[in-house]
């Protein structure tokens, strides 16, 4: 299932992604970055390699599919290694949907 990613107000990037957990409602995959993860890209590295992702506490991360804003309580991280980007997002409570 193909997901736009956004900062704030700003499409990022998409990515496919795919649930990992079913029971921690988790869905993640590689994010495809666009022109405007260029602004983000640098802080995201670094706090890829201080703490392991950037989260919900430094940016406001959202990702819609099929137009409907994905609703979790568990947060969404970006892991931003250079040549790859990974994204996941947790505590979906209606994950049933995505299958």
């Amino acid at each position: 299932m193909i997901g736009e990613i956004f900062i704030e107000n700003e499409e990022i990037g998409h990515c496919d992604f795919e649930i990992i957990d079913i029971s921690m409602g988790v869905i993640a995959g590689v994010l495809i970055p666009n022109e405007a993860y260029k602004k983000y890209n640098l802080q995201i590295e670094k706090l890829t390699s201080e703490s392991g992702n950037a989260n919900l506490s430094d940016f406001n991360f959202k990702v819609f599919i099929n137009d409907q804003e994905i609703v979790h309580e568990g947060g969404i991280s970006i892991s931003d290694f250079e040549e790859e980007r990974y994204i996941d997002v947790a505590g979906i409570s209606n994950i049933e949907f995505f299958k």
